[in-house]
C-alpha cells in the first residue's frame, strides 16, 4: 500500500473540527479550507486531490450529486466522526488537566499559609485569637478548592479521562 500526502493537512482538519461535513461540494471545501489569497488553480487541484485521498482513507464518502451528474457530493465518514469525538475528548482533557494543576497549586499554597499561621499562634499566643479570623478565612478558601478539585475528579471520570495525579 502506498503512502498517501493528504494537501492542506492541517487546515483540512481544521475545517473538520469546525463544521459538520453534509453534502458538501468540492467548492465548499474549497472556500472552507483555502483562505482567499490561495485560491489558485493549483491549490484547487490539491483541494481535489486532498478530497480523493480522505475518501480512500475512510475520512469522508461521496456519492455523484443527484441534481448535478457531474459533480459529487461528500459527506462524513465514521472515521471523521471518530476524529473529531477524539480531538473533543483531548480538549477536554487539556482544559481539566490545566484547571486541576491551578487548584492544586493553590491547594499547595493554602496549606503553606494554614501552616504558617498556625505557626504565629503557637509562637505568640497572645495574638491567637486575632489570628483565629484570618486562619478561618484560609481554611474556608482551601475547602472551596478541595471542592473544585472534586468537581473536576468527577468530571474527568465522567470524561473517561485519567487522572495524573
Amino acid at each position: 500500500m502506498s503512502n498517501r500526502l493528504l494537501p492542506f493537512y492541517s487546515k483540512f482538519f481544521n475545517t473538520f473540527e469546525k463544521h459538520t461535513i453534509e453534502k458538501w461540494e468540492a467548492k465548499d471545501f474549497i472556500l472552507n479550507v483555502l483562505d482567499e489569497h490561495l485560491r489558485t488553480t493549483q491549490n484547487k487541484q490539491r483541494i481535489y486531490q486532498g478530497i480523493n485521498v480522505l475518501v480512500n482513507c475512510g475520512y469522508l464518502k461521496k456519492v455523484i450529486n443527484p441534481r448535478k451528474k457531474n459533480t459529487y457530493l461528500y459527506s462524513e465518514a465514521e472515521r471523521l466522526s471518530d476524529y473529531r469525538s477524539a480531538k473533543k475528548q483531548e480538549n477536554i482533557a487539556k482544559a481539566l488537566s490545566e484547571k486541576m494543576d491551578f487548584v492544586q497549586e493553590s491547594i499547595v499554597k493554602k496549606n503553606f499559609e494554614v501552616d504558617f499561621i498556625n505557626g504565629l499562634k503557637d509562637e505568640y499566643p497572645k495574638i491567637a485569637s486575632q489570628l483565629d479570623i484570618i486562619e478561618q478565612e484560609h481554611i474556608d478558601s482551601l475547602n472551596n478548592l478541595t471542592t473544585q478539585q472534586n468537581v473536576i475528579k468527577s468530571l474527568m471520570s465522567r470524561f473517561s479521562i485519567n487522572e495524573e495525579i
